[in-house]
């Protein structure tokens, strides 16, 4: 391990040595997102066969003030050490430290808040979910800064690992107590095993012990830290703020639903987006000084999520009703409106989110505190507005209000400097926009003439999205060198190494 005592330790980042090398590390997140959303979505569907949707919505009520706890556990710690140019031991123990702080003061603010909270929601049993993960929090910083040193080295064969380690064993944990309990303490304690495995798992891949705290010179790297935080926790009210809403106001039936249909849809987009995000922030920081380059870099990167994304999207939006019978069972039918509806507004969700990898690899924190912001506010309006119409009518005035509103004036925000125009991109979602609306028209004629039910015609049909959506990519020339350039990454990848000869 490195010796604490020697402060003139640097970590240094590793330099993006080209596409190929960048396309290796995403494969290799790839592949672990996707375990991971093999290990998700086996565990919502074998879990909820085994917890009712009160269950779920209890510890989806929960959710919101944990999250929300969360972003606070390293104050925007992990971008500041994946960014900057120099990072010693000194700077990084006083980092470390500072997160721990952070956390724990964030552990013990939900801890004593979780009665209040319980009295909101009107459920006494809340209190008890709400205290015994407060623990959540401090557990998380104690991972930030080691996490944040492997992803600044690029080291993400360690935290593939980890980030399969962790789901795996909260899934094990919850299908075991779920089957003991049949109650949302299964739920509470997954979240706790998987937590723990990952501090562990990130200590033995960084091997770095950290040293005492030195207070000097941080004060530029916590200001933008704080910028950071501030987007996340606006980012987080756009994402929680129809939980929150839908809890007080229609009960944990409704808010078991919505959150049933919410995680569902989102976690394969998140599990796939996140692997492309942590390997394009410091590639593209590294890039900052070579517009073109960058501008080539992000459209391709951005345009890789949209092609492994949407046919999935489309065919569980149009296909929502049969899919969710197949996946959950008959109690869980209401979740396909809701389901549909938030399914619609992903289409662009997968490569709008990535306008946060622009505005953190340019440090424009005043950016990403007004993007969030104004996202924010829409986003609590359109759940305000659809609220009298139950939660199939929040989902209906998200996804209507994200198209028409949110869309538009986030992609002008996040084009009107940099390298990345407003204009370029328009022109990199209209391929993928075309594509769309082309293979969703062929889905429903063919749904309609011969509906899809079972779980063999879903799974066909859902290939032959892939397989019509990547064909209409081809006609377009930027979209065929793509493809072909990330086919033959792959090939190599998956070709065995030569034994070595020697050569006499």
């Amino acid at each position: 391990m490195t010796d604490s005592s020697t402060p003139s330790h640097t970590f240094k980042a590793n330099e993006v040595a080209g596409r190929a090398a960048a396309a290796r590390s995403v494969l290799v997140l790839g592949i672990s997102q996707v375990l991971r959303i093999l290990i998700g979505m086996a565990g919502i569907v074998l879990i909820s066969r085994l917890l009712a949707p009160d269950d779920y919505g209890l510890f989806a009520m929960a959710l919101p003030v944990l999250g929300l706890a969360a972003l606070f556990q390293d104050l925007g710690i992990s971008q500041v050490t994946i960014r900057e140019a120099e990072m010693d031991h000194e700077r990084s123990s006083t980092l470390f430290w500072l997160a721990i702080a952070s956390g724990a003061a964030a552990s013990l603010l939900v801890f004593v808040c979780a009665w209040p909270i319980a009295s909101f929601f009107g459920r006494q049993e809340l209190a008890g979910i709400l205290q015994a993960c407060s623990i959540l929090p401090l557990i998380g910083s104690l991972q930030a800064q080691h996490s944040a040193l492997l992803t600044r080295q690029m080291r993400f064969r360690h935290l593939a690992v980890i980030e399969v380690a962790g789901p795996l064993l909260g899934f094990i944990t919850a299908l075991a107590c779920a089957l003991m309990w049949r109650s949302y303490w299964a739920l509470v304690a997954s979240a706790i095993a998987g937590s723990v495995v990952a501090v562990v798992g990130t200590w033995l891949a960084c091997q770095w012990v950290p040293g005492r705290p030195k207070l000097n010179g941080i004060r530029n790297l916590v200001r933008f830290g704080a910028g950071v935080s501030v987007f996340n926790v606006l980012n987080f009210v756009t994402r929680n703020a129809d939980n929150v809403i839908i809890g007080r106001f229609l009960g944990v039936g409704a808010l078991g639903l919505y959150d049933r249909a919410y995680r569902l849809l989102m976690m394969p987009i998140q599990q796939v987006n996140a692997p492309i995000g942590r390997v394009m922030v410091p590639a593209l920081s590294r890039l900052a000084a070579q517009p073109e380059r960058y501008r080539s870099a992000y459209l391709e990167a951005a345009a890789l999520v949209m092609m492994v994304t949407q046919p999935a999207i489309l065919t569980a939006t149009i296909l929502a009703s049969p899919l969710i019978l197949v996946a959950l069972g008959p109690q869980w039918s209401g979740v396909a409106p809701i389901f549909a509806w938030l399914g619609l507004c992903s289409l662009h969700q997968v490569f709008t989110s990535t306008i946060g990898w622009l505005l953190l690899s340019q440090g424009r924190g005043g950016d990403l505190v007004r993007v969030s912001g104004f996202s924010a506010v829409t986003a609590i309006a359109a759940f305000a507005a659809g609220l009298p119409w139950g939660a199939v009518g929040v989902a209906a005035a998200y996804s209507i209000t994200d198209w028409v509103i949110r869309l538009p004036v986030l992609w002008w925000l996040a084009g009107r400097s940099g390298p990345v125009s407003a204009r370029d991109l328009a022109a990199g979602f209209l391929p993928h926009g075309v594509a769309c609306s082309v293979t969703a028209a062929l889905l429903v004629g063919v749904d309609h003439f011969m509906p899809l039910r079972s779980l063999w015609e879903l799974a066909v049909a859902g290939f032959a999205m892939q397989v019509s959506y990547v064909a209409i990519m081809l006609l377009f020339p930027s979209r065929r060198v793509l493809i072909a350039r990330y086919v033959e990454v792959v090939i190599k990848r998956l070709q065995p190494a030569r034994p070595f000869t020697a050569s006499r």
